[in-house]
């Protein structure tokens, strides 16, 4: 229903402090004009000196609406018959009017879409000063400038995150480049404008905390740990921000995500509830909607209601269908075409690195989708296992300017990732062990994900047709500038159920499986065979400590002078070790370059560079099948040296079951300090795994 001339108001009962409710201007008392129709909060649309100010209001009682989604209360609202039947003027309610809008329908779609906070305090207008009065153009002017500075902080405590500009759902749903905030479904979308030129397209179910007035609450997923005057001091992260970035392809049966919908669910109970985070889910924007919201340092703490309130952490969740090379695909098509639209890491990461506020706040990335075609069930010697003879799978790429970044992938490149009626793997096992962490460092944290979804790998296959399935997760964690710890969990209720009729029990247990490697085949026989080996360009006290220590661990050492030749004396001796042998470990001292396709590469004699992508395809299977399974660990320390050739002359089937990727683990070290460090830690090495010695390397 639309009035011409008029408009309608969300109004707040004063004397109940309960009850919301929709009324038409020319009810109010007083009734201020309206500086423009589009949906907005009353500051902005009928000026600030009416902002918290009583009004008197005729009303109905099937125009109550509920604060969290704006619908009527009325079960069969009747709205054009309800605003005939308004009550007398002897029976006005004093409200508040809180936003306003030129329809009902544009009006429910902002009371959804922002978060309105109700004024503490308000005041009564005389009728004689409020009979049309509009702010002058320098008040109005002044007013916009100093929210665009973010000079108006006591303004913004009062009330809401602003929607300036808002147009209709038909609008949205017209063309392609609307993107919405939704929890439950539904078309309706508002248009949040800023400098009357950029606008994203906000959903009418937007996932904006527990309740439609959000309390400030703090944080509980974890803590700082960084030292100063000499001790270690701890920061609890207060303000932690989660965005849920997923993709349903509802309307289309092949590509249908039937998890999706439980994802996101997990998300919300695990961040949202039981860890106090500030959750917010993003369903379905397209690809400009996304990239716009995620490089406007503004827009995003808008969205967030954050005002100007950091994040000390901001965790994403990327959940979509994926290809290779970095493709990312949206459920939007592309114009005129039946083709999906799609975007990369990098255009995300692009749009990240814009929020300059954000430097210093940790941000992790987690990108649930496949990321290829190729299975990565457990590894099958009886089987061709052609898919894995695939170099890309071990590619190893970085890019500038990711410092205080850490990056999740469900599956390494080229694979596939698993997804049910039930969620991602991905999802539910971040899940488990956040309802199950006892303040984990967040490389174990990591760690103790990528080791469920091994054990599944290792145990799991499709109920009925007894067909294996796996993945292999990959993370990338870059320089931190403090050390992030994960809490132990106050609420520790399971979220996901493991009445789960359709596949196999173990794939959707809450409990954490046991993370240290077993040093054992598959039959229980011993594999504690241990080599080292290293190949550098440089000879001094350094690398013979690190051989010392390598020895004291067990490891039986081979060291050659880096070049070709030497390199391939190293492929042939790790394809020929004794099946014995669990574990590998292998330095390389040699400068660090990257290639065209942004692959980390060491360059060896006669200016040659190798990828470490085929380093790593050398030393996993199929062609080295002794070692899928177990630990095989690489660190590359950036030297510079000086090239010679001096190469070095020192030269039953106990197998582990696990996916062809498993086990790796690439460090990327600057020569010096870091390496010292290193042997430091490994000197230290008793109780504790791996992982937990290499946190301080990180930070």
């Amino acid at each position: 229903m639309e009035t011409e001339g008029n408009y309608f108001a969300y109004c707040f009962d004063t004397n109940t402090r309960i009850y919301y409710f929709i009324t038409p201007s020319q009810f109010l008392k007083p009734r201020p004009k309206a500086r423009h129709l589009n949906p907005g909060v009353s500051w902005d649309t009928l000026g600030q000196d009416f902002w918290g100010a009583a009004f008197q209001s005729a009303w109905h009682e099937s125009l109550e609406v509920d604060p969290d989604d704006g619908s009527f209360l009325n079960q069969k609202p009747n709205t054009d018959k309800d605003f005939e039947n308004l009550r007398t003027e002897e029976e006005c309610k004093e409200c508040l009017v809180l936003a306003t809008a030129s329809s009902v329908h544009e009006l429910q779609q902002f009371v959804q879409t922002c978060n309105i906070k109700v004024p503490n305090n308000y005041q009564h207008l005389d009728v004689s000063d409020a009979s049309g009065i509009q702010q002058n153009d320098e008040s109005q002017q002044k007013s916009q400038t100093m929210i665009k500075k973010g000079l108006a902080k006591t303004m913004f405590q009062q009330n809401v995150t602003s929607c300036k500009n808002c147009s209709t759902a038909s609008k949205s749903s017209e063309g392609s480049s609307s993107g919405t905030f939704q929890s439950q479904g539904g078309a309706s979308s508002c248009i949040m404008s800023r400098n009357e030129m950029e606008s994203i397209n906000i959903s009418e179910n937007d996932e904006r905390g527990d309740t439609y007035i959000r309390q400030k609450v703090v944080a509980n997923l974890g803590f700082f740990e960084f030292e100063k005057y000499r001790r270690v001091k701890r920061q609890n992260a207060d303000n932690v921000c989660v965005l849920a970035i997923h993709y349903e392809f509802k309307n289309n049966p092949d590509y249908f995500r039937k998890g999706d919908a439980c994802d996101v669910e997990y998300l919300k109970k695990i961040f949202g509830e039981n860890r106090n985070c500030n959750f917010r889910n993003f369903q379905s924007p397209n690809k400009e909607s996304l990239l716009q919201l995620l490089s406007d340092q503004e827009q995003l703490l808008q969205f967030f209601n954050s005002q100007d309130d950091v994040p000390s952490v901001f965790v994403l969740f990327v959940l979509s269908h994926g290809s290779e090379n970095g493709t990312i695909l949206t459920d939007h098509y592309e114009g005129g075409t039946t083709k999906y639209e799609s975007f990369t890491p990098d255009e995300f990461f692009d749009s990240l690195q814009r929020l300059e506020i954000f430097d210093e706040c940790l941000k992790v990335v987690n990108f649930g989708l496949c990321r290829g075609s190729l299975d990565d069930s457990k590894y099958d010697e009886k089987k061709t296992n052609d898919e894995c003879e695939n170099r890309n799978s071990c590619r190893i790429t970085t890019r500038p300017g990711m410092d205080n970044y850490v990056v999740f992938y469900s599956t390494v490149e080229t694979t596939l990732a698993n997804n049910d009626e039930s969620g991602s793997w991905l999802v539910r096992n971040i899940c488990t062990c956040l309802n199950n962490a006892n303040d984990e460092p967040l490389l174990k944290f990591f760690s103790m994900v990528q080791n469920q979804m091994h054990q599944t790998s290792r145990n799991f296959t499709t109920f009925g047709e007894n067909t294996p399935l796996g993945q292999t997760p990959e993370l990338k964690m870059f320089k931190q500038d403090r050390k992030f710890i994960i809490s132990k969990a106050r609420v520790t209720e399971p979220p996901i159920s493991n009445n789960d009729e359709s596949v196999n029990i173990c794939k959707v247990s809450n409990e954490i499986l046991p993370c240290h490697f077993s040093w054992k085949s598959d039959e229980g026989q011993d594999i504690r065979g241990r080599r080292g080996f290293i190949l550098s360009m440089v000879q001094n006290k350094q690398l013979q400590e690190m051989k010392r220590v390598l020895r004291n661990l067990d490891f039986e050492v081979t060291d050659w002078t880096l070049s070709s030749q030497s390199m391939e004396f190293y492929y042939t001796r790790v394809t020929e070790l004794e099946p014995d042998v669990g574990c590998i470990i292998t330095f390389i001292f040699s400068p660090v370059c990257l290639n065209e396709q942004k692959e980390v590469c060491v360059r060896v004699q006669q200016g040659q560079e190798i990828p470490i992508t085929d380093i790593l395809h050398r030393v996993v299977g199929p062609r080295d099948d002794g070692l899928i399974g177990k630990p095989k660990i690489l660190c590359v320390v950036d030297v510079e040296a000086p090239q010679t050739d001096n190469i070095s002359v020192h030269m039953k089937d106990l197998r582990f079951s696990a996916t062809n990727h498993s086990g790796l683990l690439v460090l990327i070290l600057q020569y010096g300090d870091a390496l010292e460090k290193l042997i430091e830690l490994f000197e230290k090495i008793g109780e504790k795994s791996l992982q937990e010695l290499l946190v301080p390397l990180l930070t």
